[in-house]
């Protein structure tokens, strides 16, 4: 998992979905896959409703992990 300072909880900027698209591309190159990426974002509250946040398929809240 990567982290990407403060912005790991929600999406605040414009930036930050950009460092996403970036690292989405760079591992699609890398790896050579024509699969779907999927972006999961694990979180302790969840990710912030905005215009950049419908990037984020799923995810995973800290009670989902210690239910």
């Amino acid at each position: 998992m990567n982290f990407v300072g403060n912005y790991i909880f929600y999406y605040r900027k414009r930036q930050f979905d950009a460092i996403l698209r970036n690292k989405m591309e760079t591992f699609r190159e890398e790896s050579k896959t024509k699969k779907a990426l999927q972006l999961t974002m694990i979180t302790t509250y969840g990710v912030k409703r905005n215009m950049y946040s419908n990037r984020v398929q799923s995810e995973v809240l800290l009670d989902d992990l210690f239910v």
